[in-house]
């Protein structure tokens, strides 16, 4: 039953005679007969409370008071009754309380409030709160008549909501941060952030904040794919008005505070048992307004016939936006015919009253509800399915499961049920993240109203667990996590390869490091700058390569193997390469919109290795741990920003993502024994890309100017930072 038969329910609630007792209450002859008063609850069970979702009235609790007046200033009785609980017994069917009110044939006045709160000790000063997801404050006002004869079972009283609703529904657009929604803010609203109720009349005493603030919870943060998540605020009005306000909205997205304005027709009403629905899109450039909706607090009805001389009343279920549901109703012989759908095809349910029946058929996504054996008049309430199916699923490089059996991929739960769902890396892999973008390999799951798969992402150990767009199709990659080398190779005398027989290919222990770590000759038999050719070999020993032919170089190919996982690559180069995308395109969140180039890069030291830091798609703001933020990049500079992060502070900007590629120099010349120059001043990285048989693309820094595009000579060796596709 929905909230508005909630105060029907309430307006036929009766005080049943539970038994007999004598009592000296004042102005009552000693011969009167004294009643329990006991509340009977009649209606549907499926009645529920606006927030949360739970039956009520059966699992709360309310506080009654009694007095001979309508102003609520007489006791009833020597010392009256003041905030009696009052809970649902399930054995009589009723609420009652021990010790019970007694009443008898004097006059009274019932008042009531829910939740209960043992607290409360006055009837025209309950303490109300703004909160998020709260409790549904109602109170039970003054009868149109005073109790004259409780054993006449005609006692009455009805429910009013005392707060504002507003649901504020974030729908996920394309946006690629993790989505933790971490608080709500309204400013500039009538509204407060706490204030009293008067349970006589309704009115509410609040001092006007400046604004109010709501905090999600961590459980609660994440922003659903598909059709988002809605965020429930039950609000203190601190004026009564049924105008629509204007008011700035505040939303704290992954630590940054992204704002919106509601005004004339897209402003919300704030007035108990109202309610506004904002919907919002979210995308990497901000927050927009898609729509607002002003609906009664009540069930709305979406249609009402009539068939053999009975009602059918068609209505959503509480808590269900009507602008989620298209419904009509019309007669067909002796049967009612429903034809529904829903917002983004949820499924639905319609649950009937009475004996009659309601079978259900779905095609492509339309729902069709015939109703037949009408006996009476009858609701029809058209809600969600309460039963799901979960599915995880992954890759191939991990294992997911649901609950405590690891081979449980898929199941069927109830609406709102936690459910534990965990993730498992295969050995020299790590998990990355979920398709919503959380970042919990074991997590719990509260069970929403559609059908919905969980996928797993898993990624190489070698790589950086963060994403960077390097098209404009969206392709995204990760960073290996060092510049690639190669060790084990016999050289011959004259700097030729004589053997990669027991050649191993790796990456740098760590992305500021570089071998040599200064100018000279190579370090053994580790290599860490090749020549742009088809084969290694010729790539290490620089010998000149002369049958090319636009080929494509060995640590090119998308399947090059390095730590036993195939999936490497290099970028693409030229002017409409991914380096140029990557710098010069992609579209970070980091840094002013007026600095440009800060948003993706800035010219730094590490250790004091000198480098180019690149920032990931999702880094939204700089971590205070790490230190000083960059300067702004500077064409005239010759000093690196005078930037030079400690190893410390360089691990808490990896961890946030970062790539560092070192300016590792080059090594030029004849033979495998040629020496590395520039170290620590000049940075050149091979892209995929040929020019001709003589030059490919490369990216080349240094600390005054970075080109993601430059022409350099295939003779020359330069190094190699590997990436991999997101799949």
């Amino acid at each position: 039953m929905n909230t508005k038969h909630l105060s029907l329910a309430f307006a036929v609630a009766a005080a049943l005679l539970a038994g007999c007792a004598k009592s000296p209450i004042e102005e009552v002859k000693t011969s009167e007969q004294f009643t329990n008063l006991e509340l009977a609850y009649v209606g549907a069970t499926e009645t529920k409370a606006a927030i949360d979702g739970k039956t009520f009235p059966e699992d709360g609790e309310i506080g009654l008071f009694l007095f001979k007046d309508e102003l609520a200033e007489t006791p009833y009785g020597e010392s009256g009754y003041t905030n009696v609980k009052y809970a649902y017994n399930s054995i009589k069917s009723k609420w009652t309380a021990s010790p019970a009110i007694k009443v008898g044939s004097i006059p009274g006045h019932l008042f009531g409030y829910y939740p209960y709160d043992s607290e409360v000790a006055n009837i025209k000063a309950i303490p109300v709160t703004s909160s998020l997801n709260g409790d549904d404050v109602m109170y039970a006002s003054k009868q149109e008549q005073p109790i004259t004869d409780l054993t006449a079972a005609n006692t009455s009283i009805k429910m009013n909501h005392a707060l504002a609703r507003v649901a504020i529904k974030v729908i996920n657009n394309g946006y690629t941060g993790d989505a933790k929604l971490s608080s709500i803010k309204f400013e500039d609203a009538t509204i407060a952030s706490s204030g009293t109720l008067n349970a006589i009349d309704g009115s509410i005493s609040a001092s006007k904040a400046d604004d109010v603030a709501l905090s999600v919870p961590a459980t609660e943060q994440t922003i659903a794919t598909g059709d988002g998540t809605t965020y429930e605020c039950l609000l203190v009005p601190s004026e009564i008005n049924n105008e629509r306000q204007d008011v700035w909205l505040y939303l704290t997205i992954d630590g940054q505070e992204k704002n919106l304005k509601l005004s004339g027709g897209n402003g919300v009403i704030f007035k108990p048992g109202v309610k506004s629905t904002v919907t919002i899109t979210l995308s990497n450039t901000g927050i927009a307004l898609k729509s607002v909706s002003i609906n009664d607090w009540q069930t709305v009805k979406v249609g009402e016939v009539k068939v053999g001389g009975h009602k059918v009343t068609i209505q959503t279920a509480d808590g269900i936006d009507p602008n989620d549901i298209l419904a009509k109703a019309y007669v067909e012989g002796n049967n009612v015919i429903i034809k529904a759908s829903s917002f983004q095809s949820k499924r639905l349910i319609c649950n009937v009253g009475g004996d009659a029946q309601c079978e259900r058929v779905v095609t492509n996504d339309k729902f069709t509800f015939t109703i037949s054996e009408i006996s009476s008049d009858i609701e029809a309430v058209l809600g969600y399915d309460p039963i799901v199916t979960l599915t995880v699923s992954s890759d191939s490089y991990g294992k997911v499961w649901i609950g405590e059996d690891k081979s449980k991929t898929s199941g069927q739960f109830e609406v709102g049920q936690q459910v534990v769902i965990h993730a498992e890396p295969k050995d020299n892999f790590k998990f990355f993240k979920w398709n919503d973008n959380n970042k919990e390999s074991d997590r719990t799951i509260t069970v929403g109203v559609n059908d919905v798969t969980y996928s797993a992402s898993f990624i190489h150990k070698d790589v950086i667990p963060s994403l960077f767009t390097v098209d404009s199709n969206g392709k995204q990659v990760f960073f290996s996590n060092g510049n690639l080398y190669c060790s084990g190779v016999k050289f011959n005398e004259d700097g030729s390869v004589k053997s990669m027989a027991n050649a191993q290919w790796g990456f740098e222990a760590n992305q500021y490091d570089t071998t040599p770590s200064s100018n000279g000759d190579r370090v053994g038999n580790h290599i860490s700058h090749f020549m742009w050719c088809r084969t290694p070999e010729k790539a290490m020993a620089l010998e000149y390569d002369s049958n090319w032919n636009g080929e494509t170089p060995f640590f090119a190919a998308k399947n090059f193997t390095v730590n036993g996982y195939s999936g490497w690559g290099v970028l693409t180069g030229g002017t409409n390469g991914e380096w140029v995308y990557l710098l010069n395109i992609r579209n970070t969140i980091y840094g002013k919109d007026t600095d440009v180039k800060n948003r993706r890069y800035a010219a730094v030291k590490v250790n004091g290795m000198a480098g180019l830091l690149i920032f990931p798609d999702e880094f939204s703001s700089w971590p205070s741990e790490a230190g000083d933020e960059p300067k702004t990049f500077n064409k005239n500079s010759s000093n690196w920003n005078d930037r030079n992060y400690t190893v410390e502070q360089f691990t808490v900007l990896q961890n946030n993502g970062c790539v560092f590629l070192p300016a590792a120099g080059s090594r030029d010349g004849n033979g495998g024994d040629a020496l590395v120059s520039n170290v620590g001043r000049n940075g050149y990285y091979w892209s995929a890309s040929p020019i001709d048989v003589n030059y490919a693309y490369d990216l080349y820094f240094f600390s005054g100017d970075v080109n993601p595009s430059t022409s350099d000579a295939r003779l020359r060796a330069r190094s190699v930072r590997l990436v991999t596709e997101s799949k």
